[in-house]
């Protein structure tokens, strides 16, 4: 075939059909050969009109932190307390397994919630199970005003941060607005905070889910550092929007291990102011802090070295009596890593710290002592062990001051357990 001829099979599929449908009778269809209509495809794709444009999807960074996009899409959202009758419980104030097990065991204490008033969630995702939390921490009391409580969300990936920021301001616009600023007399939906509920309280699925769609979020509260130095309409803000629950609840991109550093690992980006005001409120100390499902990655990443020091900074942070949630990932699934880069099998082979024995040991050393396992995940390839360790009153820091450190010392007590050798 002529390029001629090829040309005008070419001009003929792009142009269609003749509008003249007796000459299009009269004229025998003229049969293309496959190469030539792979040709006439070229050319369209090629063709500089914007009908024809189109985009290749640049590939998507790997998780190699842990920082799955649509994690909780993949792991089963768990559910209902199974102590709780489904039939009694609307899906929307259905809260995760682990959130429910957090507290039960936090209202089984003497002081029951009233003695957490801040949080820490590091390796939050995209924030559901903080959200979760906050909303159940701030209980209201019974005289209908909301216990103060700070929940403060960390992860190493700012996407993730903002999609739990936006998570947060749904969860803001669909909360019961405070009847009391409208001069009303607040209703008595709310359960006295020492009660753990199995499920959201009612108040917090007031308005239908789409509303915050239509209508957009209702603003967060901003941050006032200095009252002297606020200006009005921040003060104003801020009381406007100080009803809302969770009314002190922050998200920040940072990587917690070694926020001291100030290094973001490549290709993240992080705002320094954000940092300084995370080590203000890690100064201060919380009373709770969740690791979930977080271990293996800063094991990986880190090393041995590098996961001593995210457990003897988590040590650091808590307050004398607070309590750690720890959902650690078990030694086998590490090996599901070694695909996402071709440098997380060698990685995987120089570590020496096994999950089973040496974590326990670790954190008893550093006077974090092993409550109980309160439950496990649920969902296929989640069913990880929940685990409370409670900090002693009168800790050595001289462990602690060691694993945080950036010594290039070896670790001698690395293969102390038998879980070491497995």
């Amino acid at each position: 075939m002529s390029v001629t001829a090829i040309l005008h099979i070419v001009k003929v599929e792009m142009q269609g059909p003749s509008r003249d449908s007796s000459a299009a009778v009269a004229s025998p269809p003229l049969a293309t050969p496959p190469f030539a209509r792979r040709l006439v495809v070229g050319f369209m794709r090629h063709d500089s009109s914007e009908q024809h444009a189109f985009t290749v999807k640049q590939p998507l960074d790997k998780p190699v932190h842990g920082n799955f996009q649509r994690y909780y899409h993949i792991r089963n959202p768990a559910g209902l307390d199974a102590s709780a009758s489904t039939a009694d419980v609307h899906p929307a104030l259905a809260l995760d397994s682990r959130v429910a097990a957090i507290l039960r065991y936090l209202s089984s204490l003497p002081k029951g919630l009233q003695s957490v008033t801040n949080a820490l969630d590091i390796g939050c995702n995209t924030g559901k199970l903080t959200i979760l939390l906050a909303q159940t921490l701030a209980r209201q009391e019974p005289s209908g005003e909301l216990r103060p409580i700070c929940v403060t969300g960390v992860d190493i990936d700012p996407t993730l941060i903002s999609q739990a920021r936006e998570a947060a301001a749904r969860a803001r616009s669909l909360h019961r607005p405070d009847e009391e600023l409208q001069g009303a007399q607040p209703e008595t939906s709310s359960q006295p905070p020492s009660a753990a509920q199995p499920h959201l309280p009612v108040d917090a699925a007031f308005f239908p889910s789409v509303f915050p769609l239509l209508f957009g979020a209702v603003p967060a509260p901003r941050r006032i550092n200095d009252a002297d130095e606020a200006d009005a309409d921040t003060k104003r803000d801020a009381v406007h929007c100080a009803h809302l629950c969770p009314p002190q609840l922050d998200f920040v991109a940072a990587e917690w291990v070694n926020l001291h550093s100030r290094d973001a690992p490549s290709p993240f980006r992080y705002d320094p102011h954000e940092l300084s005001l995370l080590q203000t409120v890690d100064t201060a100390g919380y009373d709770v802090v969740l690791a979930l499902s977080l271990t293996k990655w800063v094991h990986i990443q880190q090393g041995d070295r590098g996961l001593c020091k995210l457990l003897a900074r988590i040590c650091s942070v808590l307050r004398p009596g607070g309590h750690l949630f720890l959902e650690r990932q078990e030694w086998r699934s590490y090996h599901s890593a070694h695909g996402l880069d071709p440098t997380m099998r060698h990685k995987i082979r120089t570590l020496q710290l096994r999950p089973d024995g040496d974590f326990e040991w670790l954190l008893d050393s550093l006077g974090l002592r092993l409550v109980e396992t309160i439950g496990y995940g649920t969902g296929l390839g989640f069913s990880r062990p929940l685990q409370v360790f409670a900090k002693r009153k009168e800790v050595s820091v001289t462990m602690a001051e060691h694993f945080m450190c950036d010594s290039e010392e070896g670790l001698p007590w690395a293969a102390r357990s038998s879980a070491s050798h497995a």
